[in-house]
């Protein structure tokens, strides 16, 4: 009996084994850190025009040819002919991954994100998709690709609803925060430190920063910017929190 459940035993430790996988760590050289400022870099202001001078410049032309790409196939094809065409989904329209022809172009443009043979030819497909083509297809085909990709793993774009705030608060607080002035934001919270700082200097209490009284603009988290802006409680779409 204690044979046998030294036999099982062994087998669960081999089976555990069997399951352990390592993980190589990778460090964040200089050329992780660069495709990864592009990445944010080239979402930036999305409904605007690029204005990053290196990428407008990189992104005059898009890879077409075969040669560039480890696969080739019809959705790729297509996605090229629709281009000649003038047919692919202008910029500023809606766009929706169940819509068919939205979805084979959106296919055919992640294709041409995924299967291109290098860092070269993927940089300068995205340059270019970015100032022709449709930004929800752009966003959709590039997150795709980034994620499925093996040699992006660790990078990552911001989230959706950085890249399209429109989206996701109302009009309202897209306008105030255009126009919210954070320079004069960042001088306010320096003057009201110094004069805190000033106003409870010998104070009894030994620790200022423990006195409940002792708050200043610098002590809120960045979540709560928006309560400068006057937007009180109503600042989301259905008006709550």
């Amino acid at each position: 009996m204690k044979i046998a459940i030294a036999l099982l035993a062994c087998l669960g430790v081999v089976a555990a084994a069997s399951f352990h996988q390592t993980h190589e760590v990778k460090i964040a050289d200089k050329a992780f850190l660069e495709k990864q400022k592009f990445f944010f870099e080239i979402v930036y202001r999305l409904e605007d025009p690029l204005m990053f001078e290196e990428y407008i410049k990189d992104g005059k032309n898009f890879y077409f040819d075969e040669a560039y790409y480890t696969h080739y196939d019809i959705y790729m094809k297509k996605f090229a002919e629709a281009f000649k065409a003038h047919s692919l989904l202008p910029k500023g329209e809606f766009f929706g991954q169940l819509v068919k022809t939205h979805a084979k172009q959106a296919r055919g443009l992640f294709n041409f994100f995924y299967y291109a043979k290098d860092w070269e030819t993927f940089y300068h497909n995205v340059c270019w998709a970015r100032m022709h083509v449709n930004e929800g297809m752009f966003v959709y085909a590039l997150t795709l690709a980034v994620i499925h990709r093996p040699d992006f793993h660790g990078l990552m774009l911001p989230t959706i609803y950085e890249i399209f705030p429109q989206f996701f608060f109302n009009s309202k607080f897209v306008y105030e925060a255009e126009k919210f002035d954070y320079e004069m934001w960042s001088k306010m919270i320096m003057y009201e430190k110094e004069y805190m700082d000033v106003y409870f200097k010998g104070h009894e209490y030994s620790n200022m920063y423990q006195n409940s009284d002792y708050m200043y603009m610098k002590d809120w988290k960045m979540w709560q910017w928006w309560k400068l802006m006057g937007l009180g409680e109503h600042w989301t779409p259905n008006g709550s929190k």
